[in-house]
């Protein structure tokens, strides 16, 4: 059991290996909190993995990355069945861009607990038998069409395609996870049908719920929803990922306002013991918001953007460290230089031991924010499986920052700032030119 924060009250938590008459020897996995008290359930699940399409889409990841949305956009509506959308709330949604660069789909589902029956099969109709029919596929695909269209002439999403494409040219993680204008119109609800049933599976299945209910109504209940679908997904392999572009800068002439930056470079694994260390950091130079050393030095003492940040981005087969500001064109420059000058003082010096005092009192302090609310817990669970955590990850993670010395965060300090930065810049900027490295 845990117990988060003074206030709260105490739950059991269960990582449970539910076996059950649909699934026979198989076990399908979830990680869950019994929370007596409230009239809801709260289920969320995800699955990980790019499946393994035929050759077309594999020789062209703009339809791949296309299809992925496409599927992804299909909503789960009442079928029918006489359900008001306010009781059963759910759809597929993206799972942010990486998980979606990487083919997982994930979803989740609100429920009365007086209405579960009736929402379960909806569910279970939903995941296990899409009808993907020619007209929900339109529909889908114009609002898609509707927001390329959009992002074509906004310079963020200029910007953050940019970096993307050109850090990872040739891996999934270069792909535009929401396709392109050309690739949207030729994917047919074949092709969904035919995703759906490679990508789909139990063995990639990550399963978190929160709510009125117990292990033993559980069980059933997974095997119910989740059961018919096939054993196990045809994933492709995916190598790990090198970023390319490092001492780039690429400048992108818009006639906007304001330039818009999107800077990264390589960060760390999930997994990598300085992972934690490199949070902390983090948090002191561009994570921390109103505290963070690129906020004071950009904005506080030169105002020169409303906003800066940075933070970590650890995907499954690369790591890296990001972040991005706009500001007017005059000032792009200024900001640019002292983003930069500020990460190289962070490698080179480190942090203050108070500066790191602060940021692990507030990291533990802050952490019982993530589970105020069934739909934060929820996500914390799962994020705990498909990171590979461990159930017990929430009672060690405030002793792993404890645990960070200073040595370790000046280390890891060097480690972030010594491999460099890819930038991009799209607006009209003063006095900043695209450059190759070395420029």
């Amino acid at each position: 059991s845990y117990q988060f924060g003074t206030n709260w009250s105490r739950f059991s938590v269960f990582a449970g290996n539910i076996v059950g008459p649909l699934i026979g020897y198989e076990v399908l996995t979830a990680f869950f909190l019994e929370a007596t008290f409230l009239g809801i359930l709260l289920f969320g699940w995800m699955t990980i993995g790019l499946s393994a399409a035929n050759a077309t889409w594999l020789a062209n990841p703009i339809l791949l990355a296309a299809w992925i949305t496409l599927l992804l956009g299909l909503r789960l509506w009442s079928l029918g069945l006489g359900l008001a959308a306010l009781v059963v709330a759910a759809s597929f949604m993206l799972a942010g861009t990486v998980i979606t660069n990487e083919g997982g789909i994930g979803g989740s589902i609100r429920l009365l607990k007086d209405r579960q029956q009736p929402s379960f099969d909806l569910l279970r109709i939903a995941l296990t038998a899409p009808r993907f029919e020619a007209s929900a596929v339109e529909r889908v695909r114009a609002q898609i069409v509707s927001g390329l269209r959009r992002e074509s002439t906004n310079p963020n999403n200029i910007s953050s395609k940019l970096w993307w494409r050109t850090a990872f040219p040739n891996h999934p993680y270069g792909r535009p996870s929401g396709g392109t204008l050309e690739s949207l119109p030729l994917i047919q609800p074949e092709d969904l049908r035919a995703y759906h049933q490679r990508n789909l599976a139990r063995d990639n299945l990550k399963i978190a719920v929160v709510g009125d209910i117990d292990a033993t109504t559980l069980g059933p209940v997974l095997d119910r929803v989740f059961g018919g679908l096939p054993a196990k997904a045809q994933l492709e392999q995916i190598p790990q990922a090198m970023m390319t572009g490092v001492g780039r800068r690429i400048v992108v002439d818009l006639d906007v306002p304001q330039a818009v930056l999107t800077y990264g470079g390589s960060g760390l694994l999930r997994k990598d013991p300085d992972f934690i260390p490199a949070y902390i950091v983090n948090h002191i130079l561009g994570g921390g918001s109103f505290s963070s050393r690129l906020y004071n030095e950009v904005r506080e003492k030169r105002g020169l953007a409303y906003g800066v940040y940075s933070y970590l981005a650890p995907m499954e087969y690369s790591g890296l460290f990001q972040g991005g500001t706009q500001t007017r064109a005059d000032g792009a420059k200024e900001a640019l230089d002292v983003i930069e000058a500020e990460i190289r003082r962070m490698g080179s010096d480190g942090p203050s031991q108070e500066e790191l005092d602060k940021a692990k009192s507030y990291l533990k302090g802050s952490y019982a924010l993530s589970f105020d609310t069934s739909a934060k817990i929820a996500a914390q669970l799962l994020t705990i499986q498909v990171e590979d955590l461990g159930i017990d990850y929430i009672n060690r993670r405030n002793g792993l920052i404890d645990a960070v010395t200073l040595a370790d965060a000046k280390r890891v300090a060097r480690r972030l700032a010594d491999g460099g930065l890819f930038v991009t810049v799209v607006g009209k900027p003063k006095g900043l030119a695209s450059k190759e490295p070395g420029g």
